[in-house]
């Protein structure tokens, strides 16, 4: 169920580059984008971008519309397999690979694949073109989705085609999304950070606790899980709304760096060192976030 709308940071003009105080034109890209975002309560953030040339004789070969989702809370769980299609040497080959973050475009489900199938075949993916006019005359008539929401994917079409470009902003050397824990449990948690950055700015950032339930892969259950139940203690609760606090400031301020900024040690929890968290975001702010990687098994 869906119950959000756009969320954006560095206010509402976007995937990697410059200050966070730059306009596009001062920042020097030769493209812009234009975005609209949309979460869910189950951790989905569904995305589309349109990427257009400043200068309208230039050709740089963009691709102009682009639509994708991604969980920035829930992983897949162990021994999870996709299949993914890739060229080599002219060839179209098909593997099949084991998989963590949950990305649409690789989901098993036949459903969602005939969806996204469909979706790159009104954005012309494999050639042709469509003008920001036609995609503003679609109607969920024009749509046959088997499981995606058809009304959602047009309001995310008519918001960014109708609305500012994003603006540029200074983490252009971060990857577009990533689902990001820390190595290992220590004292029976870890911190999981999932964001989704736009022209170097932070449009999405979702900070969790896992508290470790036993050795198995999948034997953990999630801060924000417990807080939603009921489960939580009051601590935990206060943890929960101090974590919004830092998502909400890196957001506000494109700041990974937001919660060395604060005065942490008003806010000290008996069971979670918090300084954990800060070199987490620390590392990320550097770009050092490979160690942060969950791979499979």
């Amino acid at each position: 169920m869906i119950f959000g709308v756009t969320l954006t940071s560095c206010n509402v003009q976007e995937n990697k580059e410059n200050n966070k105080n730059e306009t596009q034109e001062d920042a020097g890209l030769s493209w812009g984008r234009k975005s609209a975002m949309l979460e869910t309560d189950d951790g989905w953030f569904y995305v589309f971008y349109h990427n257009f040339n400043k200068d309208s004789q230039v050709d740089n070969g963009l691709i102009p519309y682009q639509f994708f989702g991604v969980n920035l809370k829930y992983r897949y769980h162990e021994d999870y397999v996709t299949t993914i299609q890739y060229e080599s040497n002219g060839q179209l080959v098909e593997k099949e690979v084991p998989a963590v973050i949950q990305i649409l475009g690789e989901s098993n489900s036949t459903a969602i694949k005939l969806d996204m199938d469909e979706i790159a075949d009104v954005l012309k993916y494999s050639g042709g073109e469509i003008t920001n006019e036609e995609l503003l005359s679609l109607t969920t008539d024009d749509l046959t989705f088997e499981e995606l929401d058809e009304k959602m994917f047009l309001d995310l079409i008519r918001e960014a085609l109708t609305g500012e470009p994003h603006k540029e902003g200074k983490y252009g050397y971060l990857p577009g999304y990533a689902l990001l824990e820390e190595k290992q449990y220590l004292n029976g948690y870890k911190f999981q950070i999932g964001f989704i950055v736009t022209v170097g700015c932070l449009d999405a950032v979702v900070i969790d606790v896992l508290y470790q339930t036993g050795s198995g892969y999948d034997e953990y259950v999630q801060l924000s899980d417990m807080v939603a139940s009921g489960t939580a203690t009051q601590e935990q609760i206060e943890l929960y709304q101090f974590i919004e606090n830092i998502e909400n400031g890196m957001l506000e301020n494109n700041d990974c760096l937001y919660l060395s900024s604060i005065d942490s040690v008003a806010y000290e929890f008996s069971n979670i060192d918090i300084s954990r968290l800060n070199l987490f975001l620390e590392n990320i702010e550097q770009g050092a976030y490979s160690d942060y990687i969950k791979y499979p098994g």
